[in-house]
């Protein structure tokens, strides 16, 4: 199984935590699974964290999208599709240009990483999950998305 899959698994598993399922066989398999994956991620997550210098730079992009934006009445940024209205666009873009200009070393520092890290994330790891017999997964209350990562864990024999 890849590391991504480990952190996909672990989503889903947080994701039905709190479901009842009548199988007290699957709800098991999920506990014990959760609480064998559950270091693996966290020690991703904390590789996965930025650099000082780089969380620096996103810092100062944030403050400085948040400057140059259209305020909405309370005085907050406006934001839509999850990017920020800019006041003067042209403003924005020269603005934009000087800070990644100034922090270029970082920003492709930053980069690196993050290719070094997904490369990461594809390799395999060596997990023993906890198994459990289709017969005991639940016919309802599953998505199939969430069935197609649980399918780590479901023995079809």
């Amino acid at each position: 199984m890849l590391k991504k899959e480990v952190v996909a698994l672990w989503n889903i598993l947080r994701q039905i935590e709190n479901k009842q399922f009548e199988s007290f066989k699957f709800t098991y398999a999920l506990a014990k699974n959760k609480r064998i994956i559950t270091p693996e991620v966290k020690a991703f997550q904390e590789m996965a964290k930025p650099s000082p210098k780089f969380q620096k730079y996103i810092n100062k992009k944030k403050e400085l999208l948040s400057k140059l934006s259209k305020k909405d009445e309370k005085g907050n940024p406006v934001i839509e599709n999850n990017l920020y209205v800019m006041e003067n666009l042209k403003e924005a873009d020269v603005e934009m240009e000087k800070l990644i200009e100034e922090n270029k070393e970082v920003i492709e520092e930053g980069e690196i990483a993050k290719e070094k890290f997904d490369e990461f994330m594809n390799k395999e790891i060596d997990l023993k999950l906890h198994k459990v017999k289709l017969k005991n997964v639940p016919k309802k209350g599953l998505s199939p998305i969430q069935m197609e990562i649980l399918i780590l864990m479901i023995d079809e024999e």
